[in-house]
């Protein structure tokens, strides 16, 4: 069940239509547990990689998953034309994480070129090569 809705077109033809967190704060060590929620808007013809980071200041990542979806078991190139795809990620917080907030990125890249796949709100025209998803709150160890 979508939780909260995402409104993202792919470049290549996949949308975001949304994702699920379990909870609102997150503590250091902690495995934060996300479900996306794809749609293949059209026949895909390349195998594509998601990637989870969490990000703190300066950029510097707290926790990051690269997978194919759902654990490399359904490869983007299989996916049937309006299809929705559970996928879900559990990335792992580092326990040096300091409290305040960190933001999940993602987006997905493909493998063999490392080349990110252009990506947009479907309301907006500029493309972008990540989704910066949600902010997290991160308590004090």
């Amino acid at each position: 069940v979508i939780q909260r809705r995402a409104d993202y077109i792919f470049d290549s033809g996949i949308s975001l239509l949304g994702y699920t967190l379990p909870k609102d704060v997150w503590m250091p060590g902690e495995d934060v547990n996300l479900t996306l929620f794809w749609r293949a808007e059209k026949e895909i013809a390349r195998d594509y990689t998601v990637f989870t980071h969490l990000v703190g200041e300066n950029n510097h990542k707290w926790g990051q998953k690269d997978s194919q979806p759902v654990g490399g078991l359904l490869p983007t190139h299989s996916w049937v034309p309006g299809e929705v795809v559970a996928d879900e990620y559990s990335i792992a917080l580092d326990p040096l994480t300091p409290p305040g907030e960190v933001l999940l990125d993602i987006g997905m890249y493909d493998a063999q070129t490392g080349k990110n796949v252009q990506v947009r709100r479907s309301d907006e025209k500029e493309w972008n090569n990540h989704i910066p998803l949600s902010d997290l709150a991160i308590g004090p160890r």
